[in-house]
């Protein structure tokens, strides 16, 4: 099966509904990618615990949520030693400052 839209869409859910929301590797919350767009930092994204380029499936097991900063820095490495990352600072809404 190709990584198309529908699979990527399934296994999100099926991960959400496992393992909650909160980001596996620094533990707040992920922000959900149809409100905050899937490239914003805190977005939820899929990580791998066995990285695919190490032979790692897409099975739910091998599955956690993880902000997509947090995703992205750990990289390949094994979450046993990849850098923990630091956690995210919360998004500030301008408008506040301008009154």
């Amino acid at each position: 099966m190709s990584w198309g839209g529908r699979r990527i869409a399934s296994l999100r859910r099926r991960v959400v509904e496992v393992y909650g929301t909160a980001c596996h590797l620094c533990g707040t919350e992920t922000a959900d990618p149809a409100e905050v767009g899937h490239l914003h930092p805190l977005a939820l994204s899929l990580d791998h615990l066995v990285p695919r380029s190490r032979g790692g499936t897409d099975a739910i097991d091998n599955l956690r949520p993880a902000h997509r900063r947090c995703n992205l820095s750990r990289g390949a490495r094994p979450t046993s030693t990849a850098r923990p990352p630091t956690p995210p600072r919360p998004v500030v809404d301008g408008s506040a400052f301008f009154g």
